[in-house]
């Protein structure tokens, strides 16, 4: 296989994984409630108003992984634990599972999915997906070297840290343009 070859296949995978996003979004949104007042004025200092409105959120007690993962569990050992995912992120919907958070990591939990929100705005549905998938394979499927979920949790790290209000989104434009 050359070089195009996996630039296509990539597009393919990140297509039909965008599908099964916003497939998801469409599953879990009618679910959701908006943020709440509390988790609102807490975000509110570090996103802008167009980034949080329209983020809903919605509780289950555990995430499920996606069809084609549950699969790979059957034959091999999953390259993503699931049974210790506290939340995922469908465009502006996030689903949160309530059996691995505690209620004071709710929050900035929540910050975290917010930055991933910030981020498909930035890139696309399609976008993030091709990226986000790009970098956990070539990185051997390790969770913790896909750049997306470093920069969140950095910021949501200097969020958890009470560090002065900072523009997430203008430091996920900043951290995307710089690392093109």
């Amino acid at each position: 296989m050359g070089l195009a070859d996996g630039v296509v296949q990539s597009r393919w995978l990140a297509r039909r994984a965008a599908a099964w996003i916003a497939g998801q979004r469409a599953a879990h949104r009618p679910l959701a409630r908006p943020l709440d007042k509390d988790t609102m004025a807490s975000l509110e200092p570090y996103f802008d108003s167009r980034t949080l409105a329209p983020v809903w959120v919605r509780e289950v007690p555990r995430i499920d992984p996606p069809w084609a993962l549950a699969m790979i569990d059957r034959v091999r050992e999953l390259p993503l634990d699931f049974d210790y995912l506290w939340g995922i992120t469908f465009v502006d919907t996030i689903v949160v599972a309530t059996d691995s958070v505690s209620e004071e990591e709710q929050i900035p939990n929540v910050f975290h999915e917010c930055v991933h929100v910030a981020q498909y705005t930035r890139l696309g549905l399609v976008g993030f997906m091709h990226r986000y998938l790009e970098e956990w394979v070539a990185s051997g499927y390790s969770y913790w070297a896909i750049e997306l979920e470093r920069h969140a949790f950095e910021l949501q790290q200097r969020f958890s840290a009470g560090a002065a209000p900072f523009s997430v989104e203008a430091e996920v434009v900043s951290h995307l343009e710089a690392s093109l």
